[in-house]
């Protein structure tokens, strides 16, 4: 089974599909003896693999009313947004029976300029023809996306308050640690260790839970990719860019909370550390 649509010859130019191959329909069609159909590029690799489908005659419900392909267009995301096209064929908007079509124009600038010029042309072909519903293609697209969009944006609000909290807790449990360690630190200062290598073991130690939940965190993110995957379009359940972009994210963040609390919580006071020992 194919999903047909019903357009005219400058559907493709104006949608912005270009035909691979072959032509697009031509008024100069009503009047031939088969009907000319463009067939998507998908459609004509599943119905003639290996050859030129141009040339090639089908039939639809009616077996006396036969097609011949004329042209192949790019395969387009006609059908949804977040699915692969289904096998599309494009015949002449004068075969359409369902009494309403949709006229897609092309303009410069601002679209909605160009509407009352439309609205003009229609009536002055047949007043009876109402324009309704007219909206940039933008528009049209933001509308199908939108629940999709909701609830990615939703999980990124969850996702950012629970990176915002595990901050705050690495932060927490570094500053209290170096602040329970703090003579142990000044007694090796007093020994001879520097500043730098008394931070440098400070941030080694406190990186090795952090090195363990970003482990973890990365099963999980393997085990949920595939439903994160479906909340967005073109992204495979586990695109390593976007694994290492997250886990780049993740590592910044705990290193910068355990850089602060480390400077912020330790201070080198060796004479003190000898006084109290």
């Amino acid at each position: 089974s194919a999903n047909y649509r019903f357009v005219g010859p400058e559907y493709f130019r104006a949608i912005g599909m270009p035909v691979l191959r072959g032509r697009s329909i031509e008024e100069q069609d009503r009047t031939r003896a088969l009907t000319p159909a463009v067939v998507s590029e998908r459609t004509a690799r599943t119905l003639w693999p290996g050859e030129d489908a141009i040339g090639r005659g089908f039939t639809r419900a009616n077996p006396e009313q036969r097609f011949q392909v004329v042209g192949v267009v790019v395969d387009g995301r006609v059908a949804a947004l977040d699915a692969q096209s289904p096998l599309m064929i494009y015949v002449p908007y004068w075969f359409n029976n369902e009494g309403k079509s949709v006229l897609v124009v092309r303009a410069t600038g601002n679209p909605m300029a160009s509407v009352p010029a439309v609205r003009d042309i229609v009536r002055a072909i047949d007043p009876d023809i109402a324009v309704a519903g007219v909206a940039p293609l933008g528009r049209v697209v933001d509308a199908a996306v939108e629940e999709r969009r909701y609830q990615a944006s939703l999980l990124g609000v969850f996702g950012a308050s629970a990176l915002l909290i595990a901050i705050v807790g690495v932060y927490a449990t570094t500053a209290y640690g170096v602040s329970r360690r703090r003579r142990e630190l000044n007694i090796r200062a007093a020994l001879g260790a520097r500043a730098s290598q008394v931070f440098s073991l400070v941030m080694r130690q406190s990186l090795a839970p952090i090195l363990a939940g970003l482990a973890g965190g990365s099963v999980g993110a393997l085990a949920t990719g595939g439903f994160v995957a479906s909340l967005l379009y073109d992204v495979r359940p586990r695109d390593p860019l976007v694994l290492t972009v997250v886990l780049g994210i993740v590592a910044t963040a705990g290193l910068a909370a355990v850089a602060a609390a480390a400077a912020g919580n330790l201070r080198i006071e060796p004479a003190s550390a000898l006084r109290d020992e």
